[in-house]
């Protein structure tokens, strides 16, 4: 015995709602790249203001601290 399988199409309202969940959580990544962008900024800054842009410098955003990573005698003498 086969089942006939009969497709069925969701109301327009759930439709609407869908879509609207969609764009919602399309606008929240959106925003969310956003915050990642301000972040970016706020960091360039902090480097421009320690005087960082021309080291190789980390800063940890939770402790606040500033690791200056040291050039290598050969990276200095071989840049790449």
């Amino acid at each position: 015995m086969s089942r006939k399988i009969i497709p069925q199409q969701l109301a327009p309202e759930d439709i609407y709602e869908l879509r609207k969940v969609i764009l919602s959580a399309k606008h929240k990544a959106l925003e969310a790249q956003l915050a990642d962008v301000e972040v970016g900024v706020r960091l360039l800054e902090i480097d421009k203001a320690y005087g960082l842009l021309d080291k190789k410098a980390e800063v940890n955003v939770d402790t606040g601290e500033i690791t200056i990573k040291k050039e290598d005698k050969d990276e200095k003498d071989n840049p790449t």
